[in-house]
């Protein structure tokens, strides 16, 4: 198992297994590790990337079927407010130029009966550039709740949230400019709050992640989902 990248360091990575002995048999291949690529399926549970938030009360739980379930915990009693918070575990490198599209597949909590007012917010800190280390883009992307610029509703009842890095602002000193290079954060995560409970509701909510990824454009994604076995059944943004 290769864990890539924690330094930043790109390009091509040679990766050699060798056999014991002194005649033994080696082989190796050669990756391409891209700026700003990010690639979670959650294929393995003892090296899944994203996490529960560790303050939260909520619990993520992987599913051998290549997907994880968030069970959110109460967060508001008196409103009735449920959270679940999924955060990158490891350092994360983004590059808006080389891949601006960012996005998630999930199960939405308000499409499950007796749920609604979910918040989902995308949100980072200490986000910083090499050339310039005294500007920190933090905050939420697109400043505010659910301000992804693409939400697309596959057969599977399943949602592709999708963000753009390259036109979207960040809360603290606005768009990743350059957009040549890549930016380093060390807090990383989406923000799923504020999801109220119907009197009738079975409490708590979950929801199922599927996958975190970035594309180089929209028709990347959509080719991604198709790649699936899915389609697009509904698209209630798209910039």
């Amino acid at each position: 198992m290769v864990t890539i990248n924690s330094e930043g360091n790109f390009g091509d990575v040679t990766i050699t297994a060798q056999g014991e002995g002194t005649d033994a048999p080696s082989s190796s291949v050669v990756l391409k590790v891209t700026e700003g690529l990010v690639r979670e399926l959650f294929d393995y549970s003892d090296y899944c990337s994203w996490g529960k938030a560790s303050n939260q009360n909520s619990t993520l739980t992987w599913n051998n079927t290549g997907d994880v379930t968030m069970t959110t915990y109460l967060a508001n009693e008196a409103e009735r407010k449920y959270r679940g918070d999924l955060v990158c575990q490891n350092t994360a490198w983004l590059h808006a130029g080389n891949y601006p599209y960012f996005a998630i597949r999930m199960t939405h909590p308000n499409d499950t009966e007796g749920w609604s007012n979910t918040m989902i917010k995308f949100d980072a800190s200490n986000g910083k550039i090499e050339s310039d280390a005294s500007v920190t883009y933090s905050g939420e992307l697109g400043s505010g709740n659910n301000k992804y610029v693409c939400n697309y509703l596959c057969s599977d009842n399943s949602r592709v949230f999708v963000y753009n890095l390259s036109t979207q602002a960040w809360g603290k000193n606005g768009l990743l400019m350059p957009l040549t290079e890549k930016v380093k954060y060390t807090t990383f995560q989406f923000k799923i709050a504020d999801i109220v409970a119907a009197e009738t509701a079975t409490v708590p909510v979950t929801y199922n992640v599927y996958w975190i990824q970035s594309f180089q454009s929209l028709t990347d994604v959509k080719a991604y989902i198709t790649s699936e076995g899915l389609s697009i059944t509904k698209a209630d943004k798209e910039e």
